[in-house]
């Protein structure tokens, strides 16, 4: 009723009005996520001299999600986190472990139907377990175990030599921290 009464250039009033809103409110969720995305950078471009540290690998795992979510758009991303302790680690390292595996697992996936889940754990002697599973083509039996020889590298069920330098580094990251990485791969998963 109240806007019946209003003459067409207190409309464009209010509408102006209601445009610097919804401006406002654009700019300010926007400069949340730029301040999201600067948090996430510095702490995942520590330098590669940084001292081990207890961290917690969930928050490892959510920094390298937000630094890759332009390379995970359309891809969902599950996470099931579960209650896990602090890790001695070095979390530049750390980060780049999982950037590797995430790299990796969204290369294969189609966006819109692709899904990575992402889960922590405890083992049955409380050592702390991350997988990363996708529901892409699988890795061929014939192959699997090639793939963390450095240059060694696949691509939708093919074999190609490339670079193929990402799951050599991840294994020898891993390893330097005294965990273990292992593969188990069939068709969707």
């Amino acid at each position: 009723p109240l806007a019946l009464g209003l003459k067409e250039t207190d409309m464009n009033l209010v509408e102006a009005a209601a445009n610097i809103g919804t401006a406002t409110r654009n700019v300010a969720t926007a400069s949340g996520r730029i301040a999201e995305l600067v948090r996430s950078l510095r702490s995942y471009a520590r330098p590669e001299n940084d001292a081990t540290d207890l961290i917690d690998v969930r928050e490892t795992l959510d920094e390298t999600l937000a630094m890759l979510s332009h390379r995970l758009s359309g891809i969902e991303v599950i996470k099931d986190y579960h209650e896990v302790p602090p890790v001695p680690a070095r979390p530049s390292q750390l980060g780049q472990v999982w950037t590797n595996l995430l790299v990796n697992a969204a290369d294969v996936l189609d966006p819109g139907t692709g899904v990575i889940t992402i889960t922590t754990s405890l083992t049955s002697d409380d050592a702390v377990r991350v997988e990363i599973i996708d529901n892409g083509p699988g890795i061929s039996e014939d192959i699997r175990e090639r793939i963390f020889e450095p240059r060694f590298t696949t691509k939708q069920g093919t074999v190609r030599y490339g670079m193929g330098l990402g799951l050599a580094l991840t294994r020898t990251l891993i390893d330097s921290h005294g965990g273990t990485i292992s593969v188990d791969s069939q068709p969707g998963r």
